[in-house]
């Protein structure tokens, strides 16, 4: 096993712009080629804020349709979960929801076992084409996990009970996560500024 890869691996989840490529002509019109290029509509609304996109949606109905994806995306919570596998060869998994890394997000709270991951260590990050970085911990949540300028908690813990252990996607988790985490989506008109959680029941995991 080589220098870079002793201690904690985990493939990369940060999620990259595609290279889109527009040629632009004499007669160039910006509305054309955000129709005929693909995904070039969805990149540009996805730097669009909520009026934003809600103005986008009166212009037409494809438009619509896409403005309307990204506002029911922003509008859930999201979550993720990192979990060595119970079966062999055992590996550090990493969980998520679809709209992680896309939503309006107000605050984030993270759990992870201080027994199996250390903040003063370094996290191996596997990409998509198998090259690999290494970071510290707080680098590695910042750069892949949280979102650019909001406020977020991270806190220590002797076991992570992954709350979205129970979930379909998730058959080989192993006796408890070693990261979890959720981003809350921003409430208009309210600043989130305490957070309540009960580890003992499911349900009563409340956020204030």
């Amino acid at each position: 096993m080589s220098e870079d890869h002793r201690g904690f691996c985990v493939r990369s989840v940060k999620p990259t712009i595609p290279n889109v490529e527009v040629t632009v002509v004499d007669d160039f019109d910006f509305s054309e080629a955000l129709e005929s290029v693909y995904p070039l509509l969805d990149i540009v609304f996805n730097f669009l804020n909520y009026n934003d996109l809600k103005t986008c949606c009166k212009v037409k109905k494809s438009w619509k349709d896409v403005a309307e994806n990204i506002l029911q995306r922003r509008n859930k919570s999201s979550w993720f979960t990192c979990y060595k596998t119970k079966t062999k060869p055992r590996r550090n998994v990493f969980k998520h929801s679809d709209n992680l890394n896309y939503n309006n997000v107000g605050m984030g709270i993270i759990l992870y076992d201080f027994r199996r991951i250390k903040l003063n260590k370094y996290i191996c990050v596997h990409t998509n084409t198998m090259e690999l970085s290494r970071k510290s911990v707080p680098e590695y949540l910042e750069d892949e996990l949280v979102p650019k300028s909001i406020d977020y908690c991270v806190i220590s813990c002797p076991k992570v009970v992954s709350y979205f252990d129970a979930s379909k996607d998730i058959k080989d988790i192993g006796l408890s996560s070693i990261l979890d985490g959720m981003f809350i989506p921003k409430i208009p008109g309210i600043r989130t500024a305490m957070f309540y959680c009960n580890p003992s029941k499911k349900s009563n995991i409340r956020i204030y």
